[in-house]
């Protein structure tokens, strides 16, 4: 038997949180005191069995209340639960707009962290188990079977839980992402002092591999996704190099093609704060790139896939794409250079992010505050676009959808490069995407992703995962303002 009571003051989002605990394995039987004739105090001396939860919810309180600190203390007296015992607040915040699972007894961090992962393979485990058996894999059915006899065990541990949300939830949503972009070599200088225009500037110099597409593909891959990379890599050593690099990184660049043309650069020079100065890029690899080439991988791709395409496309390439394209697309305009070449596509895109420079270039609306942020955004969503960020560097990100319109903001965090935040920034929204979360909660994943990106390092950047986004997500305060 197990008390899974919810003392609900308001019937209002009712259904949201049904919906959101059934896919936590949580069943739920609401109380509320406007429409049956029970106090409170009779209310949590209801039980109903639940077998199919087993040891992993037993003996768990449930108690959701109006966002008062009188409703808390009122529980607490009223069920006079000992220290140790199990016991789950949930609520429903106007800031994070959405629902929130917390112990407030005596618990420590990690066992909380195995009580939400542990919540999340469940839910995996029983979407799976809805399909026809002959449509999961065997290697899925294993794991499944392995996850869940652990789990009942009390045996699972933080990284075993990772490692199942992973598998699973590729199981579950089994969606492909696709990056159409370029793949080029990064030559970047930093000034140790403020920049002396048409002057040796002393600073430190440092060659990687880059290019908007390619980074967007890396950075999905580090967080666990399977990117499709489709460029074009030279013949040359640093192509040859740079395709190695991308396939020992778990970028499948199958489907890329070869050109007997040098290798793609971008040249970049940084002030001392690590903020672009200025920046060249050569991208005439790029046309090699056949239209129908890509046309043809479009035919193959289910609606239900994402694709990610950068501005380093040429204007036929792009033309290929968006007339074939029958996916989900997410764009890049790469720079306020490139941005006209989105314009006649705007309506045919699912997710598009730019920064402040290139959303001034395209809306002519120069972004100073609340009221021409918002202009900006409906700018966009008047266009046609689903979805659409603005990252504004240091002063936050403007987001909008056809739910509303909102702006983030972040304390100020080390910039050691800013080169790539963007891209970080696109690879985990869609990370987020990918697993099935909501867009506000995926724009402050994206966020974080940006941050742990500038502020790295390049062998830091080699290992930007999921489990070090998240750890800066859970330390860092995102405000969240409703415009």
């Amino acid at each position: 038997m197990k008390k899974m009571l919810i003392y609900h003051k308001s019937l209002i989002n009712r259904d949201l949180l049904a919906e959101k605990l059934e896919t936590l394995g949580i069943h739920i039987l609401f109380i509320d005191d406007r429409s049956l004739d029970l106090t409170l105090e009779e209310a949590f001396q209801l039980e109903f069995h639940d077998s199919e939860c087993g040891k992993l919810y037993q003996n768990t309180y449930v108690f959701m209340y109006g966002l008062s600190d009188a409703d808390v203390r009122n529980v607490n007296e009223i069920l006079k639960i000992e220290q140790n015992d199990p016991f789950i607040l949930v609520s429903y915040t106007e800031t994070n707009r959405k629902w929130q699972l917390c112990r407030i007894m005596k618990e420590t961090e990690e066992e909380h962290k195995i009580f939400v992962k542990s919540t999340e393979v469940m839910s995996y485990i029983r979407a799976i188990a809805q399909k026809p058996a002959n449509e999961v894999p065997k290697e899925v059915q294993e794991v499944m079977v392995a996850a869940y006899t652990a789990l009942q065990k009390n045996e699972a541990d933080s990284m075993q839980l990772d490692s199942w949300i992973q598998y699973l939830r590729k199981a579950v949503y089994q969606r492909n992402v696709y990056v159409f972009g370029a793949a080029n070599i990064d030559i970047c200088g930093r000034s140790d002092h403020p920049i002396v225009l048409h002057d040796s500037n002393i600073g430190e110099t440092s060659i990687t591999f880059g290019g908007v597409g390619r980074n967007i593909a890396q950075f999905l891959a580090s967080m666990g996704e399977t990117p499709r990379f489709v460029s074009c890599f030279s013949k040359d050593l640093f192509g040859r190099m740079m395709l190695k690099d991308c396939e020992e990184k778990g970028i499948d660049c199958s489907l890329s093609v070869d050109s007997d043309r040098h290798s793609s650069y971008y040249l970049a020079v940084l002030d001392h704060l690590g903020d672009m100065h200025v920046a060249v890029n050569d991208m005439k690899l790029m046309e090699d790139m056949d239209p129908q080439y890509y046309a043809d991988i479009l035919h193959q791709m289910h609606e239900d896939d994402i694709l990610v395409v950068d501005a380093n496309l040429n204007e036929a390439c792009l033309h290929a794409v968006f007339d074939n394209a029958k996916c989900i697309v997410a764009a890049d305009p790469v720079s306020a250079a490139k941005v006209s070449q989105f314009m006649p596509y705007l309506q045919k895109i699912s997710f598009f992010k730019a920064n402040q420079i290139e959303s001034e270039k395209m809306t002519g609306i120069k972004i100073e505050d609340t009221l021409t942020g918002i202009m900006s955004l409906d700018w966009f969503l008047q266009r046609g676009i689903k979805e659409i960020a603005i990252t504004l560097g240091k002063n936050g990100v403007l987001f909008g959808n056809s739910q509303g319109k909102w702006y983030y903001t972040h304390p100020e965090v080390t910039v050691i490069n800013a080169t790539g935040g963007g891209d970080s920034f696109m690879s985990g929204y869609l990370h987020c995407r990918l697993q099935g979360k909501i867009a506000n909660e995926a724009i402050r994943f994206a966020i974080c992703t940006a941050i742990a990106v500038i502020g790295s390092n390049k062998d830091e950047r080699e290992n930007i995962t999921e489990a070090r986004v998240r750890n800066i997500l859970e330390k860092i305060r995102i405000e969240e303002h409703v415009l």
